[in-house]
């Protein structure tokens, strides 16, 4: 669209005015297609979780620092900027390897080597979201 050209024209944008303004991002959505694809009672996008006080609604929770990450988790990096999703797939100490929707070169779907420092994801203001399973199962 002409508003979407514009907000790229300019080069400085939130992940907020991208996602109102041109067709959304889908690395979120990946994440929730793989939650629903392994059987859990997923809402539609968007994800419902609640920064601070949850919310009766939310099917996720945030993981407290401390708290064990787990494969299946979404991790949040940059969510004030980028606002990428990803589907956590193994954790070794202090990082993470993750399966990425609308990544690469050619927004696809990456598996292969793709990893990220648990300290850096929270660094940057992201986090981990774990299923709250007894509103899921």
């Amino acid at each position: 669209s002409p508003q979407a050209e514009a907000m790229y024209a300019r080069g400085v944008y939130t992940a907020q005015e991208r996602n109102n303004t041109d067709i959304v991002s889908w690395c979120g959505i990946f994440a929730l297609y793989c939650h629903k694809m392994a059987g859990l009672r997923m809402s539609p996008w968007p994800l419902k979780y609640s920064i601070g006080k949850p919310k009766p609604g939310d099917q996720l929770r945030i993981l407290q620092s401390g708290e064990q990450i787990l494969p299946g988790d979404i991790g949040i990096t940059e969510p004030a900027a980028r606002n990428h999703h990803f589907v956590v797939t193994e954790v070794s100490g202090n990082v993470v390897s993750s399966m990425d929707g609308n990544a690469g070169f050619l927004m696809e779907i990456v598996k292969k080597d793709r990893q990220y420092s648990v300290s850096q994801v929270r660094s940057t203001g992201g986090g981990f979201l774990t299923p709250i399973w007894e509103k899921v199962l």
